[in-house]
């Protein structure tokens, strides 16, 4: 019988969103990496338009990815942040990473990109680690 195999998700920024959500569905996903990413940053952001209506926010909420994490419990779970990131706050990251307490949360001396040496190098550790263990 063969196994099912086993998937290891980068997502960054919006593709950390969506990472969330894909996460809570496919149970191949057997790893996870969200970079610059938070909860509450949908509707926050949005919100700064003066022209969207109440209506708008909640259904925007809906993809809040706070409400997928809680579901993927049986993932591994890195969430990354940039101290400097000047999208995602310090506490949207925090406030994620309290709906996964098991997580591993690591903050980095960088913005928004998450592109310096650490940052990539601890998902490709983790990534590596995790799909090709045994």
């Amino acid at each position: 019988m063969a196994s099912t195999p086993r998937i290891g998700f980068f997502g960054h920024s919006g593709g950390a969103f969506q990472g969330a959500m894909v996460s809570a569905v496919d149970e191949r996903v057997t790893v996870l990496v969200l970079a610059g990413c938070g909860t509450g940053t949908l509707v926050r952001v949005a919100a700064w338009d003066p022209d969207v209506s109440t209506a708008y926010l909640q259904w925007l909420d809906r993809y809040d990815p706070g409400h997928f994490l809680p579901s993927t419990q049986s993932r591994r779970l890195l969430l990354q942040h940039g101290s400097r990131d000047e999208v995602i706050s310090r506490e949207e990251s925090l406030a994620l990473r309290r709906l996964r307490a098991d997580s591993d949360w690591r903050e980095y001396d960088c913005g928004h990109g998450l592109e310096t040496p650490a940052p990539r190098g601890d998902r490709r550790t983790l990534l590596v680690e995790e799909l090709l263990r045994g």
